[in-house]
């Protein structure tokens, strides 16, 4: 095989982690580590027999070894193997009264983590697509890019569920071109889980004022003015599902949730006012109160889910 390296380049720095009050107020930065990814890994290679399908194996190889490479290389340079456990070569246990070594991750390594925790492995191609996708726990951006993928003739791999080790939380997924062997070893992890939350919360209060105030106005009006004005909040319902639905585009399972968690609870906190008697403007108010009362007393038992979504956790 001839093989002659091409122009290539990426990115290898440290990775900060904002740490954010309510999805957009930055309290604090944590530092989680380094990250290496090299996106343009470009090279010239042909088969000397002359043999495509050679070429291709050769491609695919290579581009194993390079995702491998982008885990191996940080912890060859910045892991201090005489401070911390690990396994060598030969299986042995090495400075076992140590903490572990911390270790990197990579598409290839997330795969291999997900086989080891007894994850099915899936080759999806537009053949079985239809049959695999249902299959699998990813969040709806990496689902997407899997069926964009598959669409255009690609071959995915990837593990059925995210995998947590190392400190990282996420899905490792590699797309393939089967004519040529190259490919992207990708990995995929997290989402804004507080932004979520705080956006179900404000469209639940919304359309419970909305009910509110149509059903105070209604009865003000003519009979002859009360399909127009249905017409009217009708379109306003639309118009808040429509943004929640466009807020929801290409989010991760974790923002879905979150999202929904807002609105529930205010819906729930909403309605327990109303059978009160208490009116929706002022139950908007308690609500803005309690959301600051969850966040600023942690040992709340009850706001434990909450607050997985409105603080953002490395």
């Amino acid at each position: 095989m001839i093989d002659r390296p091409g122009l290539s380049y990426g990115l290898f720095h440290l990775h900060a982690q904002p740490i954010k009050l309510y999805g957009t107020l930055t309290t604090r930065v944590e530092f989680q580590g380094l990250n290496m990814d090299i996106g343009h890994l470009r090279s010239i290679r042909w088969s000397k027999a002359n043999d495509p399908q050679a070429w291709v194996a050769y491609n695919r190889m290579r581009g194993q070894q390079a995702s491998a490479l982008e885990h191996a290389t940080p912890e060859q340079f910045w892991v201090d193997r005489t401070q911390c456990r690990y396994t060598d070569e030969n299986g042995q246990t090495v400075n076992p009264t140590r903490p572990d070594c911390p270790q990197a991750v990579s598409a290839v390594k997330a795969l291999a983590l997900a086989a080891r925790q007894g994850q099915k492995i899936f080759t999806i191609t537009s053949k079985n697509a239809a049959t695999v996708l249902p299959q699998l726990s990813v969040s709806r951006s990496v689902a997407a890019e899997i069926r964009n993928a598959v669409a255009t003739g690609k071959e995915v791999t990837v593990h059925e569920k995210p995998i947590n080790a190392y400190g990282f939380s996420g899905t490792g997924y590699i797309i393939v071109d089967p004519d040529t062997g190259s490919g992207a070893y990708l990995i995929e992890a997290g989402g804004n889980g507080a932004v979520a939350f705080i956006m179900g919360v404000i469209i639940g209060s919304m359309l419970i004022m909305l009910v509110e105030v149509s059903v105070q106005v209604i009865m003000t009006l003519p009979p002859a003015l009360w399909a127009p004005f249905e017409l009217a909040i009708v379109i306003a319902l639309i118009a808040f599902l429509a943004a929640g639905a466009g807020f929801l585009a290409g989010k991760s399972d974790l923002e879905i949730g979150c999202f929904i968690q807002g609105i529930v609870w205010s819906t729930f906190s909403a309605g327990a006012g109303i059978l009160a008697g208490v009116p929706a403007s002022k139950i908007a108010q308690w609500i803005i109160f309690a959301l600051g009362a969850v966040i600023t007393i942690p040992n709340i038992t009850a706001a434990t889910q909450v607050q997985g979504c409105l603080f953002e956790s490395p």
